[in-house]
């Protein structure tokens, strides 16, 4: 008999290991066979930062960020450059414009779904709330910050060490992990 057991190690394993091949197919230059409308790079030839979390509980992250996951709650995207992209369960959605003191924001707003999301943006925040007794999950990469970790889980950054939401001391910045000098 097949027993499947997963723990939020394991899961930040396999995506930490997804978004390494992730980061690297981001500075393969395009094919000239690829759609006028493909999304742009992020920092095109440079590396990038990761942020990978699960859990019951609200995430908040902001950034020149590609993040990808699932959520059984709400989901509200801001767009303050222009351009996002931003999926559910594959279905590209539409914004609202909504006017600011400082100008035009597209907000993009889900409430009370289970759905799989993927958003791309160069100046997006990104705020996650789980329902009640129920997960989420969520992971990134770019440059930006992760802002809030409110609840229970776990979460990695560049690949490190798996901490507990509760040991995050926030703002936590989502940038390539800095080269060291050998001699």
């Amino acid at each position: 008999m097949w027993e499947l057991r997963s723990t939020a190690n394991d899961w930040m394993t396999l995506n930490a290991r997804f978004l390494i091949l992730a980061a690297a197919l981001v500075t393969v230059p395009a094919a000239p066979a690829m759609a006028a409308d493909a999304p742009r790079q992020i920092d095109q030839g440079t590396s990038v930062g990761t942020f990978d979390a699960s859990g019951s509980g609200q995430v908040t992250v902001r950034g020149q960020v590609t993040a990808f996951g699932r959520i059984d709650g709400s989901l509200v995207v801001r767009d303050l450059a222009g351009g996002a992209v931003v999926k559910l369960n594959g279905v590209a959605q539409r914004p609202k414009v909504v006017l600011t003191a400082t100008g035009k924001v597209r907000v993009f707003t889900f409430l009370r779904v289970s759905k799989n999301f993927y958003v791309k943006g160069r100046n997006v925040r990104i705020a996650l709330g789980s329902r009640a007794g129920r997960e989420l999950s969520i992971s990134a990469y770019g440059r930006g910050q992760v802002l809030r970790l409110g609840g229970n889980g776990t979460f990695a950054v560049n690949g490190g060490d798996v901490q507990s939401w509760l040991d995050g001391v926030l703002p936590i910045a989502i940038r390539p992990a800095k080269k060291s000098r050998t001699s």
